[in-house]
C-alpha cells in the first residue's frame, strides 16, 4: 500500500470520527463563565478514570467505521438521497472534492485533512480538546490548483455527552469549505447519525470561525476615539516639552512669576489612594510657561512627559504609609497568579493529571486559595480611607465645615478617580477585543455577553454585583469597594468625634455582615470553597458567585477592619512602641491565623475529611475578616516602627510606582490572560515551569500595559479634576503656602 493510500485511509477515519465526536468552546463566554467552566471540568476529573469502559465503547463503535469506503458510501448516500432536499449540495460537493484530491495524493487535499483534530492521548485525564492545526487549515489556499475552487474555513463540531451522568465535552477541529455553513454542517452531522448505527445519544452542533470579521460601528467608533486620544496625548506632550524648554531658557523671565521668583507649574500631581481625599494644602513648584491658562492646564493634564515622571517617582513624604505599597503589589501579584492558573485550566491537555497533584501539594494551596487576595485590597481601601479622612478632619478642626460640600467632594473625588478610566477602557476593549487575534478557541463574538449593550451602565453605577450578567465581570470588586466607600463616612466621621459611637456603628455592621453571611451560607448549603466540588460535586448546586462571592454584605468585613486599623494609626500618629515579646507574640498569632485561612481547607479539598455544614458556615462567615485583620496588623506594625525587616521589604521605594499602577493592573490583567489563552493554537501541558514562566510574563506585561493605560486614561482624569476644582492653581499655591507658613 502506498503512502498516499495510507494517509488517505487514516485521514478519512479522522474525518468520520470528527463528524461523530467533537466539541468546541461555547459561543458566548464571560469572566464568570470561564471560571464556572473550569470548575465544571475539574469536577469531572475524579470520575473519568473509573469510566474507561464507557469511553472505550464509544471509541470502538466509531473506530469500526474508520474505512475509506465507508466514508465514500456515506457521502454518496447523503448527496443522492438527502443533500439536494436539504440544500447542502454545494457543501457535499466540496467535501467530495477534498476526498477525491486525497485519494489522488494531491497536497492540498492532504493538507485539509491533516489539519483536522485527531484523537488525542490522555482523554481519561480530561484532555477533551483536539483543535487540530488551525493555521494549516487557514493556509490551504496556497496549495490549491487554479482549476479547483475551494476556500477553507475552520470549524468545530460540538457534542456534549455524558459519562455515567457526568457531562463531558470533546472538541475536534474541522477544516471544511467556506460554502459549508454551520447549518449545513449541523444537517450533515444529524443525517450521518441517522445512517450510521451508533449506540450513542448526543446532540452535536457546529461552530465556525469567520474568515473575515467586518468592523462594526462600535469598533470603528472605538478606533476613532483611540486615535483621537493618541493625538491629544501627542500634542499635549509636545506642548509640555516646549513649555519646559522655554522655561529652562528663561524665555518668559520678564513675565509674571511667583513670589519667590519661580515660574509656576500648571501640571498636576498624580494622586493615589494615599493622596489626601479632598486635596493637598501644598504642591511643589516647577518652572513652566506662566502665561498658560485653563486651556494649557487641560493639555498638560494629558502630557506623557509630566505624568510619566510622576508615576515613576519614588519620593516619599513623612505621612506615607510605605508598607502599603508593598502589600498592594504583592496582593496584585497574587491575584494575577491565581487567575493565570485558573484560566489556564480551560486549555490544558493534562487537567486530570495536574489537578490531583496540585491539590496534594500544600505549596499550591497558596494559589488555589488566592481568593482572599481581594480581601487584602478591601482592607487596604478601608484603612487608607479612614486614615486620610481622619487626618483631613483634623486639618479642618476649628473651621466651620460645610458638610454638604465636604461629603459631595469626598464622593466625587472617588467616583471621578475610578469611573472615567474604567469607562474609557471599556469603550476601547469591548468593541475591539474580538478583532485582535484568532485561533480555534478565539471568541469571534467577543468575551463580554451581548457586548455589554445592556449591562455597561451597571458597571458605571457600581451596582453590577447585584446582577447575574456583568460587563467585565472582574469589576465586581470595584462595585463592592464603591459601595463600602459610600458607607465609610457614616463610620469614620462618628469615630472622629466619639470612638464609642463610631466603634459601635462599625462593630454593628461587622456583626450584621457575619450574621447575614452565616444565614446565606447555611440556607443555600454553600461550600467553604468553590473548589470543594472536587470531592463533593453536589455541593456546588447553588450559584456560589452570585449568592455569596460578589455580595457586599458578605464581603464588607475586611473593609470595616481596615477602617478600625486606620483609626488606630490616626490616634497613635503612626508612633507606638510595643514590647518586643508582645510584638513577636502578635506576629505569631497573625501568621498562624493567616496560614489557617490559606491552608485550612487542605484536608477537605483532598477528601481526607468532610466538614459539617456548620463548620463551612463558620469559615465562610469569618475567614475573610480574619485575613483582613492579619494584613491590617502587618501594616499597623510596619507603620508604627514594629515591623523590622518586613517593613524594610514592604516599604522598598521600588514598590511605589508599581503601587500607583495597581488599579489599571487589576483592570487589564484578565484581558491579557484571556487574550493569551484564547489565542493558543492547541492545548498545552501544565507543569511548574510552564506556570512560573506564564505568571512572570503576565505580571510584566500587565504592569507595562497598566503604565501605558494609566498615562492615557487615569493620570489625565486626575489632572482634569484639579482643573474642575481649581486646585493647584497659582493663586491657590500662593495662598496655601502663605497659610502653611503662618501656621508654622
Amino acid at each position: 500500500m502506498s503512502v498516499t493510500q495510507v494517509l488517505s485511509d487514516m485521514y478519512s477515519k479522522v474525518l468520520v470520527f470528527s463528524f461523530c465526536l467533537s466539541v468546541a468552546f461555547a459561543e458566548d463566554t464571560s469572566y464568570f463563565e470561564i471560571l464556572n467552566d473550569v470548575q465544571s471540568k475539574i469536577s469531572h476529573v475524579p470520575k473519568l478514570r473509573s469510566e474507561s469502559s464507557e469511553v472505550s465503547q464509544i471509541f470502538t463503535q466509531i473506530g469500526n467505521l474508520h474505512t475509506l469506503d465507508s466514508f465514500d458510501v456515506l457521502l454518496n448516500e447523503i448527496g443522492k438521497n438527502i443533500g439536494a432536499k436539504n440544500n447542502i449540495t454545494l457543501c457535499i460537493d466540496d467535501l467530495t472534492r477534498v476526498l477525491n484530491a486525497t485519494r489522488q495524493g494531491e497536497a492540498w487535499g492532504l493538507q485539509v485533512l491533516d489539519s483536522f483534530g485527531k484523537i488525542q492521548p490522555g482523554i481519561l485525564m480530561a484532555n477533551f480538546h483536539s483543535p487540530g492545526f488551525y493555521d494549516e487549515c487557514k493556509n490551504v489556499g496556497e496549495q490549491i490548483p487554479q482549476n479547483v475552487t475551494f476556500i477553507s474555513q475552520y470549524c468545530s463540531l460540538n457534542i456534549p455527552t455524558k459519562l455515567s451522568g457526568a457531562p463531558v465535552v470533546f472538541s475536534f477541529g474541522l477544516c471544511v469549505s467556506e460554502r459549508c455553513s454551520e447549518r449545513d454542517l449541523d444537517a450533515l452531522i444529524y443525517l450521518a447519525m441517522d445512517l450510521i448505527p451508533l449506540n450513542i445519544s448526543f446532540h452535536p452542533y457546529v461552530t465556525c470561525q469567520k474568515n473575515h470579521l467586518e468592523f462594526d460601528f462600535k469598533a470603528v467608533a472605538a478606533m476613532v476615539f483611540a486615535g483621537f486620544f493618541v493625538l491629544l496625548i501627542f500634542i499635549s506632550t509636545l506642548l509640555d516639552i516646549l513649555s519646559s524648554w522655554m522655561a529652562n531658557n528663561k524665555i518668559f523671565e520678564t513675565k509674571s512669576t511667583s513670589a519667590n521668583g519661580e515660574v509656576l507649574h500648571y501640571a498636576h500631581r498624580i494622586g493615589t489612594e494615599e493622596t489626601p481625599l479632598l486635596g493637598s494644602p501644598t504642591t511643589e513648584l516647577a518652572k513652566v510657561n506662566p502665561m498658560s491658562g485653563c486651556l494649557m492646564r487641560f493639555f498638560l493634564a494629558f502630557s506623557v512627559y509630566s505624568n510619566g515622571k510622576k508615576l515613576l517617582s519614588t519620593k516619599k513624604t513623612a505621612s506615607t504609609l510605605g508598607a502599603v505599597n508593598g502589600v498592594r503589589f504583592f496582593s496584585m501579584s497574587w491575584v494575577i497568579l491565581g487567575h493565570t492558573l485558573a484560566f489556564g485550566l480551560q486549555v490544558v491537555s493534562n487537567l486530570g493529571y495536574i489537578v490531583p497533584i496540585l491539590l496534594k501539594r500544600r505549596s499550591y494551596h497558596v494559589i488555589i486559595n488566592a481568593l482572599v487576595s481581594v480581601d487584602s485590597f478591601f482592607l487596604l481601601s478601608g484603612l487608607l480611607v479612614s486614615y486620610l479622612l481622619l487626618r483631613e478632619l483634623r486639618r479642618n478642626e476649628g473651621k466651620k465645615i460645610n458638610w454638604v460640600a465636604f461629603i459631595a467632594k469626598f464622593y466625587f473625588h472617588r467616583y471621578w478617580r475610578l469611573t472615567p478610566p474604567l469607562m474609557l477602557l471599556m469603550f476601547v476593549y469591548v468593541p475591539l477585543f474580538q478583532y485582535v487575534s484568532d485561533g480555534p478557541f478565539w471568541p469571534q463574538n467577543g468575551v463580554e455577553p451581548g457586548q455589554c449593550n445592556k449591562t455597561w451602565w451597571h458597571t458605571m453605577l457600581y451596582i453590577n454585583n447585584f446582577y447575574d450578567e456583568e460587563c467585565m465581570g472582574w469589576t465586581w470588586y470595584l462595585a463592592n469597594d464603591m459601595q463600602f466607600f459610600i458607607l465609610s463616612p457614616f463610620i469614620i466621621i462618628p469615630l472622629y468625634y466619639s470612638k464609642w459611637i463610631g466603634g459601635m456603628i462599625g462593630t454593628s455592621l461587622l456583626f450584621g455582615s457575619w450574621v447575614a453571611t452565616g444565614i446565606i451560607s447555611n440556607y443555600y448549603q454553600l461550600p467553604a470553597s468553590m473548589l470543594e466540588q472536587l470531592t463533593h460535586p453536589q455541593s456546588m448546586q447553588s450559584d456560589y458567585f452570585n449568592i455569596y462571592y460578589v455580595k457586599p454584605y458578605c464581603r464588607i468585613g475586611p473593609y470595616i477592619v481596615g477602617i478600625l486599623f486606620g483609626y488606630l494609626l490616626y490616634k497613635t500618629d503612626c508612633k507606638l512602641k510595643i514590647n518586643k515579646v508582645l510584638n513577636l507574640f502578635i506576629w505569631m498569632v497573625a501568621a498562624t491565623l493567616a496560614c489557617l485561612v490559606v491552608y485550612g481547607l487542605y484536608d477537605e479539598l483532598n477528601g481526607y475529611i468532610q466538614m459539617s455544614q456548620g463548620v463551612k458556615d463558620l469559615y465562610n462567615t469569618t475567614h475573610r475578616t480574619v485575613w483582613g485583620a492579619c494584613v491590617g496588623w502587618v501594616i499597623f506594625s510596619c507603620a508604627t516602627g514594629n515591623g523590622g525587616f518586613i517593613n524594610t521589604l514592604l516599604s522598598w521605594s521600588f514598590f511605589s510606582p508599581l503601587a500607583r499602577l495597581t488599579y489599571f493592573a487589576y483592570l487589564v490583567h484578565p484581558i491579557l490572560i484571556i487574550g493569551y489563552y484564547f489565542s493558543l493554537r492547541s492545548t498545552f501541558y501544565m507543569d511548574d515551569a510552564t506556570l512560573a514562566v506564564l505568571f512572570v510574563a503576565v505580571l510584566v506585561f500587565t504592569y507595562m500595559a497598566a503604565f501605558i493605560l494609566s498615562l492615557a486614561f487615569e493620570a489625565p482624569m486626575l489632572g482634569l479634576e484639579k482643573i474642575i476644582f481649581n486646585r493647584d492653581s497659582p493663586q491657590e499655591e500662593k495662598k496655601a503656602t502663605s497659610d502653611s507658613k503662618h501656621k508654622e
